[in-house]
């Protein structure tokens, strides 16, 4: 299954995933994820972290990714919820992540 375009899905209604032509490799709680298409990489910081790793288990939704940041920081739901969707829009502006519909 292709991943639907960014514009078709809502952030809301979508399993996040990396996109096929990322590489990534967790060091020391920090991801490194490399675009070898562009031949960029990127170091990301302890939230985006977590949230990159959860993703190479499996792809998530925004609620579910929003749970783990409560999890592991000491953050409310609601303030939780708007950086895992400005980390959401950042990586799909970078083409490092992909929408795919819920089952």
């Amino acid at each position: 299954m292709h991943p639907a375009p960014p514009s078709s899905l809502d952030l809301n209604n979508a399993l996040l995933a990396p996109a096929p032509h990322v590489v990534s490799r967790v060091i020391q709680e920090r991801a490194l994820v490399l675009d070898h298409t562009r031949d960029e990489l990127r170091q990301l910081n302890e939230v985006g972290s977590l949230l990159w790793a959860s993703l190479q288990e499996a792809p998530l939704t925004v609620d579910a990714l929003t749970g783990r940041v409560v999890e592991h920081f000491e953050v409310e739901r609601e303030e939780a919820r708007a950086d895992v969707i400005d980390f959401a829009r950042e990586l799909l502006d970078l083409e490092l992540i992909v929408l795919r519909p819920l089952a």
